[in-house]
Order: C-alpha cells, then structure tokens, then sequence
C-alpha cells in the first residue's frame, strides 16, 4: 500500500530519450569536492561494458539495456555537481542514487509521481552495481507503463529498496496504481515478448520484465508480482548477495 513516502525531487536534469544496464564491481567512490563522493572511473566503465556483454549478439537487448545505463550517467553527473539528491539519504549506493534521480525527472515530465518509500534503507554498496540498475531501471519502466494507461487518475508510483539475510541481500519493491496484473498472467508476466501493449509489424515488447526474471535468478533470487491494496501491482524483486555488508572483506 502507498503511504508516508518521500517525493524525490532536487535538480534533476531532463532525461535523456532511452538507456539501460547491468555489471560488475562493487560501488567504490572517491572525493571530488568537499562532503561529495563520485564512483570510480573503473566502476563506470564496467557499467558501460555490461549493457552489451550480457547479451552482445542480441541487438534488441542491446537497446533495452542501454537506457538504464544512459539514464545512469546522467543521474552521476547530476550527483557530481550538486551532491546528494534530496530525499535519497536511505539509498547510499552512488549508482543507484544516480538512476532513482533521472528516473523521478522522467517520470514528472510525464506527470507521474514517483516516490521513494519512508522505510527504504538500503546502505550497503552493492557487489555489482549494474544489476541493481538494470533491475530497478526496468521495474521502474514498467511501472511508468502501467500508470499511464488510458483513464487512470493520479499515476503514482512508489519505490522501495532495503536489506535482508545479514545486509547481503538486496530487496526492490516497486509498487504502481495501474491496472494490475490479473492473477492468471502473473507468471506469464516474466516471460519475453508478453505485453498488453503489442501491435502487429512492431517490434516485440515486454523484455524489461523477462530480463528481470533472468537477472534474479542468475542471482539466486525471485521475481513476483502481486495485488496492491486498491488496486495496482506490487513488483518485489529479491537479490540474495547483491551487497557487501559492512565488516565484510572483498570475496
């Protein structure tokens, strides 16, 4: 159920047209200028590289992928020159910070509230940074999808993210007040090429979701979606090691 949540907002620049990822490395940052961090450089290009690797003799997910990435880089530089974005202190992770930015700015351009739920916590910085984008990115995407549907009053979507199993499992909530995934399709959902919104002679849709399905279960985690409280859908994504907790050396 939405409730106490907290707007993101900040300047958050104009998003660019579409982006995506996923990778490796853990989110190591260093200073740029006083009470700001700034990811490595290597960090950066490891994002970059994974949103072609994952998948490099498959053009159409080439393109999906690399919108989260795009969007990503844009959020960084954001976060290089004016520091930590409002409402973002429970979300430590530079990366992941990046995204949520750009993503609230697309989002309010197309006149959806995007929210970051009261009770995110998630501090530790992730093991592989672009799987926590690529994931989130696409839940996001399908979430802006959903709300913007023919008739729907008030598009809301709000966003959760926090720890679980020791701080070393990653857990995404994204929770819209579309029109719901009925409960027949709530499998099939997660499966490449389904969408509500295919036409013929386009090229297929609904990857973002099937990508991931495959993402958390390389993980070792799951991917489910249920009813939300009024009407919508709850998108809760589970990532058993996707951090590195506190105390712990590199693996």
């Amino acid at each position: 159920m939405i409730n106490s949540s907290t707007v993101l907002r900040g300047a958050a620049p104009r998003t660019p047209d579409r982006a995506s990822d996923r990778g490796n490395g853990t989110a190591a940052t260093r200073p740029v200028a006083a009470g700001r961090a700034w990811p490595d450089v290597d960090h950066v290009r490891t994002l970059l590289a994974r949103s072609y690797s994952r998948n490099p003799d498959d053009l159409r997910v080439w393109r999906h992928e690399r919108r989260n990435v795009l969007h990503t880089l844009v959020g960084l530089v954001e976060l290089g020159r004016c520091g930590e974005g409002v409402g973002l202190s429970g979300v430590h992770d530079p990366f992941v910070k990046a995204l949520l930015i750009v993503k609230t700015a697309e989002a309010e351009e197309r006149g959806v509230a995007l929210k970051l739920s009261g009770d995110t916590a998630l501090l530790n910085p992730a093991v592989a940074p672009a799987t926590l984008v690529s994931v989130l990115g696409n839940l996001i995407d399908n979430a802006l999808d959903a709300v913007l549907a023919p008739s729907r009053p008030s598009p809301l979507i709000e966003v959760a993210l926090y720890e679980e199993d020791d701080a070393d499992a990653a857990v995404l909530r994204v929770t819209d007040n579309g029109p719901g995934v009925a409960s027949g399709q709530r499998e099939r959902v997660f499966t490449d090429g389904w969408s509500t919104k295919q036409r013929p002679g386009r090229e297929p849709r609904g990857l973002g979701l099937a990508l991931v399905r495959q993402v958390a279960e390389e993980c070792g985690g799951t991917a489910r979606v249920t009813a939300r409280e009024g009407g919508g859908a709850v998108f809760t994504v589970r990532l058993p090691g996707a951090l590195r907790a506190r105390g712990r050396g590199r693996s």
